[in-house]
């Protein structure tokens, strides 16, 4: 296993309110999600790479979203892929990228908050928080699931090892037994058994 987090709690199920679906069908829809939000997001940028849309404000590069939107479509596609062949190799890369993504967003959107209650309205700050924290405590949840579906598939795989090494313990055990139970009879067991198998003379 090439990630473990002690501190997550793991499920067995995905609950969201009233919805409630299995791990493997959170991970499917999820990374569908990111695909999806992935290509807007690849193409709003190229689009403004090639001057056909303005949607980032003068100064700020197209091409580092243009990569990000790249990165995060190859990882969504791998997660889809591991999900619905359980394969928890496939979902490795999605799990660190998107941790490596939380900790870059959670930062900046830190600064915004505190930007934001400097410079603008209380009350706008104030509705950029709550949107903040709703949006983190989803990204969590759903983010627990999905590691909860790799422990998972990880542990399924670590199963038919030890029923092997345990088959093969009972088959050592076996082999010992048999072993004894072919072992040379004694002098006096191999008397006693001719003497009872030769014929009396009358």
């Amino acid at each position: 296993m090439l990630i473990r987090l002690p501190c997550v709690p793991r499920k067995s199920t995905f609950q969201c309110l009233f919805w409630q679906c299995s791990l493997q069908n959170l991970t499917v829809a999820a990374g569908w999600f990111g695909i999806v939000l992935s290509i807007l997001l690849l193409l709003g940028s190229v689009a403004s790479l090639l001057n056909w849309l303005t949607l980032y404000p003068q100064g700020n590069s197209p091409l580092l979203v243009a990569i990000f939107g790249f990165a995060s479509l190859l990882v969504h596609c791998f997660l889809v892929i591991g999900a619905r062949n359980e394969n928890p190799l496939l979902m490795l890369p999605y799990l660190l990228f998107t941790l490596a993504a939380f900790a870059v967003v959670a930062g900046f959107m830190v600064y915004v908050l505190m930007r934001s209650y400097i410079v603008d309205d209380p009350v706008i700050s104030m509705s950029l928080t709550a949107a903040a924290a709703i949006s983190a405590a989803v990204t969590y949840n759903v983010w627990t699931g999905i590691y909860s579906h790799y422990r998972e598939l990880e542990d399924r795989l670590k199963a038919p090892s030890e029923f092997q090494l345990r088959n093969l313990g009972f088959e050592k055990e076996s082999e010992s037994d048999m072993s004894d139970s072919h072992l040379p009879l004694s002098k006096e067991c191999s008397f006693n058994m001719t003497a009872a198998s030769s014929p009396v003379s009358l």
